[in-house]
């Protein structure tokens, strides 16, 4: 009798012992999840903190860059050759060549990758690449819903510089967008379009 009372309180004692283990460590270890889940919050807020800062510095960066490559189209509409080019009725190989320079010199600034002319019709009197662009018409149903055709008609119904979207430009076989800015000539008469295609090579810098 007397061993099975000692069995029965040794059994008692370790589960008893078992129990306080458990109320001891069971709060130990909630507190330590619990720490764990708070660090890892302020850790996900810090670096949401960080990340949000770095792409509103980016984005600020792009406008900036987008707002001074509009200066450049519209310094580009008050060039006399980019002007003489778009009145001229048939190539003017003298003209070509002195837009050319100032072109390519552009191009090799700001590292964009083609600059257009196109005049009132449409057509694509200049380029520097010549790619399949070159002296097509955009306003043709071929060529109206890319890019380049629909920065014409942007430009042609507001009569101020626009700013594509980057989209996939098959003559290029890469993504492109396109600032377009008016030209006018010294009477203030609309006289076609001047247009700088940029490459992604500079937003991804």
């Amino acid at each position: 009798m007397a061993s099975r009372i000692k069995a029965w309180l040794g059994s008692l004692q370790s589960l008893l012992l078992q129990w306080m283990l458990v109320v001891a460590v069971l709060p130990v270890i909630l507190l330590m999840f619990g720490i764990m889940w708070h660090t890892e919050r302020l850790l996900i807020a810090e670096k949401s903190l960080y990340l949000h800062s770095v792409a509103t510095e980016k984005a600020m960066y792009i406008r900036q860059q987008i707002t001074q490559i509009q200066k450049v189209a519209e310094g580009t509409a008050a060039v006399a050759s980019a002007q003489a080019l778009l009145m001229e009725s048939q190539s003017n190989a003298a003209l070509v060549a002195r837009f050319d320079t100032y072109a390519r010199r552009l191009i090799e600034q700001y590292q964009h990758y083609d600059v257009l002319l196109v005049n009132t019709q449409g057509k694509v009197v200049y380029s520097v690449l010549h790619e399949s662009d070159f002296l097509s018409n955009v306003t043709s149903p071929a060529w109206q819903p890319l890019a380049i055709g629909q920065a014409f008609d942007q430009v042609k119904g507001l009569m101020s510089t626009v700013v594509t979207p980057y989209r996939w430009y098959e003559p290029s076989r890469r993504k492109a967008s396109f600032v377009s800015s008016p030209v006018f000539n010294d009477e203030g008469r609309w006289i076609g379009v001047v247009m700088i295609q940029l490459g992604d090579e500079w937003l991804f810098k």
